[in-house]
């Protein structure tokens, strides 16, 4: 499932590292940064599926990116501390999980762009210092 910045993956299913290291050789990375309009994009593609791994870890909740993690919408009692260092979606919000569980997940990969490229040649009848051209300009 694309949604132009999100891609769903949702096979093989991996622990968070091993999908991190999928993101990073296939697209860019595990979803990062998450503004709470990627959350609700995230939670609209995964409402289908159970807990998709993002890049959010516990070293003070970061994302993969390194970025600091803030606005982060956890379900109601997470993040429970102990040794869950990843996070996953969970009904809509934040879970934070084991690292060792195979979940499916989403990567980031940048919009796509379209290049092109043209060859163009200019040509000219006459050079604007001649001074009929110029006459010729100044007329219009």
């Amino acid at each position: 499932n694309f949604s132009g910045k999100f891609i769903s993956i949702t096979s093989p299913l991996l622990s968070w590292l091993d999908a991190r290291a999928y993101c990073r050789q296939y697209y860019t990375d595990l979803a990062s940064s998450l503004s709470s309009s990627d959350q609700d994009l995230i939670d609209q593609l995964a409402a289908a599926s159970n807990s998709p791994w993002i890049g959010l870890y516990r070293d003070t909740w970061k994302w993969s990116d390194g970025s600091n993690a803030t606005n982060i919408k956890w379900n109601p009692g997470k993040p429970t501390g102990g040794s869950n260092n990843c996070a996953a979606f969970r009904n809509g919000l934040l879970t934070d999980y084991g690292c060792g569980g195979p979940f499916y997940f989403f990567c980031y990969t940048p919009y796509p762009t379209r290049s092109q490229i043209m060859r163009l040649q200019v040509e000219s009848d006459g050079s604007v210092f001649d001074p009929a051209v110029q006459s010729s300009i100044l007329d219009q």
